[in-house]
């Protein structure tokens, strides 16, 4: 079940929308466009925006995104087709729908929103247990609370996690994250393995583990 808001100045179309959604097993609910109040927009699945009228300026599209606020609800605009070819992407919606459609597209068009946002976070980040490394923002928390890794301990982790269970000599480690150009030594990847386990705590820093004579692997199991 979604949770959708119109906001049009279009009543009848708006109301007709949310009628025809609500039919369909649905929560939604309509409004004004100029009247996208904050506890309209609580608990929302996507908010669609009506500028098809020649009074819904883009503008107003911009309103509501920043009362929306960084991520969900999603922001979909609808517009007229000679809108939509002339489509200002910087606008700040997630997706847009053109004249005719009707509830089964907006639901369709909100799940592939959805679908598409966790593909690729499920790409982008690497779990274990309480551990998460999110590859895109080069960002890692451990139980909710950001890590200040160096960019080469951070490097460490990822190449670790990205392999788990796999175990890699020190040569190797540091051939292929610091390069074949660098001139220290393998003490160098002893060293940030020690950072990396006191920055990840008494609790976690098995993670890391050594394989004696060889070299160290991320833990298969957290």
């Amino acid at each position: 079940m979604e949770k959708l808001l119109i906001l049009s100045d279009d009543r009848r179309w708006r109301d007709a929308l949310a009628a025809e959604l609500t039919a369909r097993g649905h929560q939604a609910a309509a409004a004004a466009l100029p009247d996208a109040a904050p506890e309209l927009l609580q608990g929302r699945t996507a908010v669609l925006a009506d500028l098809r009228e020649q009074g819904a300026s883009p503008v107003r599209l911009t309103r509501v995104r920043r009362a929306l606020g960084p991520g969900k609800p999603y922001l979909l605009a609808v517009l007229t087709c000679a809108q939509a070819a002339q489509l200002d992407l910087s606008l700040g919606f997630d997706d847009f729908l053109v004249e005719p459609f009707g509830a089964p597209e907006v639901v369709a068009r909100v799940r592939q929103l959805r679908w598409r946002e966790n593909r690729t976070e499920t790409a982008d980040v690497l779990k274990a247990g309480d551990l998460v490394v999110n590859r895109a923002s080069c960002e890692v928390a451990l139980q909710g609370v950001p890590l200040a890794l160096t960019f080469q301990e951070y490097e460490l982790l990822r190449y670790l996690m990205e392999h788990r269970g796999r175990v890699f000599t020190r040569e190797r480690l540091l051939n292929e994250l610091w390069g074949y150009d660098y001139y220290g030594g393998t003490r160098t990847v002893d060293v940030h393995v020690r950072r990396l386990r006191a920055k990840l705590g008494p609790e976690h820093q098995d993670l890391i583990q050594t394989v004696r004579n060889v070299g160290y692997r991320f833990a298969r199991e957290p």
